[in-house]
């Protein structure tokens, strides 16, 4: 399917919803730092958190 729309945007807006476009190299320390996130680490290794800035983003 060939469109004429904006790639860099769409590639922009996944990044976005998928948390992609922010530094997660703080991620891993925060396990010592929160006492309920080494669990959730634990459970799902290798995934990252994603921030919704609102209840319709997460549902999405």
């Amino acid at each position: 399917m060939n469109g004429e729309g904006d790639l860099g945007a769409a590639a922009g807006q996944v990044a976005l919803f998928l948390s992609l476009n922010i530094n997660a190299n703080a991620w891993p320390d925060a396990g010592w730092r929160e006492p309920v996130i080494p669990a959730a680490q634990a459970a799902l290794p290798g995934f990252r958190p994603c921030g919704f800035h609102s209840p319709y983003g997460a549902g999405c």
